[in-house]
């Protein structure tokens, strides 16, 4: 996986040329940038032969003792250029950041800034002092808040807040390029296999008592009964169950995903549970 799995955004536009603090200029030469994702890459990949040349030629001219060993390599950034590695890590957080965004809905773009903004805040003040020693997220962790931790993990005490702010980075996502994109697809391989489930209508989804079940019947009545709701999502109703599945894992205890509850209520959503002859949450 990488970030050309992203294909747009809600403005349209494509996750090419951020104009965000990681910058177009990259710091490393293409070349460069080639052998160290090569190095960087699974331990049963073998190298390919121009990188372990380079590797050689690198350390024959560090022994000399004249230069430092990241000047000999070319990681060295000069005085006019950004370290390639504050880049890389801006382009990493970047990333996971519009993936959290990707798991909110509401009713515009605008609204779903706000809302991560809100989350992000809540995250650094409840969850971040107990996670930030960790390699990983937990298990149990909703897969927004996996996102969440792996933002704050690649940067720190630099995840802005600011909605306005957020909304530059989810305009201009950071491109599949740079070193970065070789951690990202280390931590969304780890990310999305603990997000598999089996396909059962018993299946708990979160923290929350719902199952599947209830979630397909709730969402079929919610879909069907909302002219509003199916032109917002363009009559595509995967596209619909989806957001449903991602915000129900967010959910806690007793409580219903927001895109139900905005069509349906609770004597809706109880008597369609009670037709279709499935257990009240």
């Amino acid at each position: 996986m990488s970030t050309q799995n992203f294909q747009s955004n809600p403005w349209g536009q494509l996750m090419v040329s951020p104009s965000t603090e990681a910058t177009t200029q990259r710091a490393l030469p293409p070349e460069v940038e080639g052998h160290i994702k090569a190095l960087t890459s699974r331990d049963e990949d073998a190298l390919p032969a121009n990188t372990l040349q380079w590797l050689r030629a690198s350390f024959r001219e560090y022994v000399k003792g004249l230069k430092r060993l990241d000047e000999v390599m070319g990681l060295a950034p000069s005085a006019s250029q950004r370290n390639w590695r504050t880049i890389d890590r801006l382009d990493l957080r970047n990333a996971w950041l519009v993936r959290a965004f990707e798991l909110l809905d509401g009713p515009s773009a605008y609204n779903r800034c706000r809302q991560l903004s809100d989350q992000i805040h809540s995250f650094q003040e409840a969850f971040w002092p107990g996670l930030e020693d960790r390699e990983a997220p937990p298990q149990e962790l909703t897969p927004f808040r996996q996102a969440l931790f792996f933002a704050f993990k690649a940067s720190p005490g630099e995840v802005p807040q600011s909605w306005r702010r957020l909304k530059e980075i989810v305009q201009n996502p950071p491109p599949a390029a740079g070193t970065s994109s070789i951690l990202w697809h280390v931590q969304a391989d780890t990310y999305d296999e603990s997000r598999s489930t089996k396909i059962d209508p018993q299946t708990t989804i979160g923290k929350s008592n719902m199952t599947l079940g209830h979630l397909a019947v709730l969402a079929l009545h919610a879909w069907k009964g909302s002219p509003v709701l199916q032109e917002r999502h363009q009559g595509d109703a995967t596209d619909y169950w989806q957001r449903v599945l991602r915000q129900a894992m967010d959910c806690d205890e007793d409580e219903v995903p927001g895109l139900i509850t905005e069509v349906l209520s609770v004597e809706q959503i109880n008597s369609a549970l009670k037709s279709a002859g499935v257990k009240s949450l």
